[in-house]
């Protein structure tokens, strides 16, 4: 698992100009117990990385 600030544009722009905090873990054992993750990727960009994240600001494991 890491976790990790990013100062990019575009995490700026997703942050609302603070960096970007985030956690990267392999998928391999992990999953979600409880619904689904919203996902959003920015569509003016050509590369976008697309995010997930908790539909209700709740926990995710």
């Amino acid at each position: 698992m890491m976790q990790a600030q990013c100062h990019c544009r575009e995490c700026q722009y997703i942050s609302g100009g603070a960096p970007n905090t985030f956690i990267a873990m392999p998928v391999a054992g992990f999953s979600y117990i409880i619904g689904q993750p919203k996902q959003f990727t920015r569509k003016d960009l050509e590369r976008a990385v697309t995010r997930e994240f908790c539909p209700n600001a709740a926990r995710i494991w």
